[in-house]
Parts: C-alpha cells; structure tokens; sequence
C-alpha cells in the first residue's frame, strides 16, 4: 500500500521536525470528531433552547396569518409580513447555530491549536494527478476511514433499532392523536435517536482521533541519517547542538535500557555501578555489554533486570572494570574472559542451563 510502516524510522522526532510539519499544515485531526461534537451541540442546542424557539416560531406563524386574513391578501402583503417576522426568526435561528459554530471551532482548536497555513489554499498542481490520486485509494488511510464508515452506518443502524424497537404501536397512534399532542411526542423521540447517535459519532470520533495522533507520530519518525542530517545542519547553533545531543543521549539510554530484559546477568557494585551482559554461544564470539550505567541509571539497569527475572551479582572489581573497559554494544576484552565466565558458569548452574543450550 501507498502508506509505509516506516520499519527504518525508528528515532523520536526533533522539535524543529515537528515545527516544520506543524508549519506545512500537517497536524493531527479527526473531522469525524469534529462532526460527531457539531452534533451533540446541536442537539443540545435544540434540547436546551428548542421550545423557545418553536413557541416563537408558531407566534409568529398565527400572527401572521391572523394578520393576513384580517387584510386584503396580495402577494406584496406576503413579502411585507416576511420581511416584519423574518428578523425575528432569524435571530433565534442565528444564536442556535452560533452555538453549533463555537462548539466545532473549540473542538478544531483543542486538536491542531492556533494554525494558518497559507500554502494550504493556494493551487497546486500536482494534487489533482491520477497518480497522487490512486496512492491515496490504496493507502492504510483509506482503509482505516472504509472500515470507519462501515462501523458508522451499522452503528446508527443497530442504536436507530434500539431506540426504535418496542414503539411500533406508539408511533402508529400518532396519526390517530390531536397534532399538538403528537408534535411533542416526536420531537422527544427525534432528540433522543440524535442524542444517542451523537453519543455513538463521538466514541467513533475519539477512536479515529487516536488513529490519527498514532500515524501522525509515526510518519514525523526519523531514521538515524535524518538525525545525524538535522545535527550536522544545526551545528551552527549551540543551543540547538545541546539539545540535540542530549535527545540523542535519551534515546540511546532508552534503547540500551530496553536491551537490559534481553540480559544473561547483570553485575554490580552495591551502591554505584551496574553492567548487564549477555552471550548467546551460536552467535556470539564473545560476552556482549548491552548497558551500563551510574547512580540512578544503575538503579533502573537493575529495577528493569528484576522485572524480567535477570539474575543479578554483585562483583564489585569486575563490574567497575566491564564499566571503565566496554563500550555499550561492545564485547568484552580477553583480559576479562576468565571472571566472566566464571559468572556466567555460576549463572548456568543456578538456572540449571548446560553450556551447549546458551
């Protein structure tokens, strides 16, 4: 499909990525989330200032009329009693849909924030070509929004059939009632089929708003050369440099940390240092360090080892010298091969595993 899984992206955007994206227009927004909010608020809306305005509604109506067939009709008399209600009307009507409009602009703000993008209204050419076109028809976006418009029809048809079931006889009284009795009926089932379906629009809002956020943060994902392209161009800022290099601090220490669960043991000094090893006899040469790390750090090297059940030792000398020696990532020196393995053998004898099965 058009879309990738970005499998190479694998490092956490930068800030001035995601101030790029931002300023190109790309954010993340569910308008279906928006929609589902426009609904409710109309509903509310209606519920809270409906009567009110049928009321002033059908005043005005009767007056009207009542205006009407008190004085010679003509057509201009039509357009002159228009022109005398319809202000009126129009007012209600307006700070309904005021309403309906403020709701759908907060629920918009809370997502994307203050934004305007120029660029995103001018022409541009290459969004009407039949290749662009088809990439965006074969995308895991147009599935994800296929499947959420099949669950959006079948949705409002199984609440359409809930709150419709059992009121089959109630609904075919209502030819045979007074309409000023009927009308109420009716519009107290409407609102509450819209109340109800804005209630099923919105869980299917905030769903689609997840999926949205998700890809978002997954196409700002950078490879490791976009990283390194970003730090080379911002050497010139030393402010930029050191934020850089410290996010790249943080995510080398995530990776290393997240490697401690894949760990063959982990050695320490009781209060300050900790090194996690790992061998595997049919792939590696030697013992690998796979994290190290001081204070803190060596805190939660060995908080992570206890939660995967890693054994840990405390081997004072060795892990201070595996600390000063051994990069991360880097196999153990020869000098270092005998206390190793011995630690590894006690290891092995304590889990009762045989050299050939490591």
């Amino acid at each position: 499909m058009a879309d990738e899984w970005f499998d190479s992206r694998t490092e956490q955007p930068t800030e001035r990525r995601r101030q790029r994206a931002r300023e190109e227009g790309h954010v993340a927004v569910s308008h279906e989330l928006t929609a589902a909010v426009l609904l409710l608020a109309g509903v509310l809306a209606l519920v809270v200032a409906g009567n009110h305005l049928g009321v002033s509604l059908i005043r005005r109506l009767g007056q009207a009329v009542e205006h009407c067939r008190q004085q010679e009709w003509s057509f201009e008399r039509l357009i002159e009693v228009c022109q005398e209600n319809g202000w009126s009307v129009l007012g209600s009507i307006t700070s309904l849909l005021l309403m309906i409009a403020l709701a759908g602009l907060a629920t918009h703000l809370a997502q994307t924030g203050l934004l305007f993008v120029p660029g995103l209204v001018s022409w541009h050419v290459e969004r009407i070509s039949p290749a662009t076109g088809w990439a965006r028809l074969v995308s895991w976006s147009a599935v994800w929004h296929t499947g959420l418009a099949c669950g959006k029809v079948i949705l409002l048809m199984v609440v359409g059939w809930w709150a419709l079931s059992g009121r089959g006889e109630q609904i075919a009284s209502w030819s045979d009632i007074p309409l000023a009795v009927a009308v109420p009926e009716v519009w107290s089932l409407a609102m509450r089929l819209a109340l109800y379906a804005g209630l099923c629009l919105l869980a299917l809002g905030l769903a689609d708003y997840a999926w949205q956020r998700w890809r978002y943060e997954r196409q700002l994902m950078m490879t490791r050369w976009e990283l390194k392209e970003e730090l080379r161009q911002d050497e010139g800022d030393p402010h930029m440099r050191a934020r850089l290099r410290k996010l790249m601090r943080e995510m080398s220490q995530r990776r290393m940390l997240q490697d401690v669960a894949q760990a063959t043991v982990v050695l320490r000094n009781p209060t300050h240092v900790a090194v996690a090893l790992r061998y595997e006899r049919t792939t590696m040469s030697a013992p690998q360090v796979v994290a190290k790390g001081a204070g803190a750090l060596a805190e939660r090297i060995i908080e992570i080892a206890r939660h995967h059940g890693v054994p840990i030792l405390e081997r004072p000398p060795l892990a201070q010298a595996l600390f000063r020696l051994v990069p991360v990532g880097q196999e153990i020196p020869p000098v270092l091969y005998l206390a190793v393995a011995e630690v590894l053998a006690f290891v092995y004898r304590q889990r009762g595993w045989s050299a050939h099965q490591t």
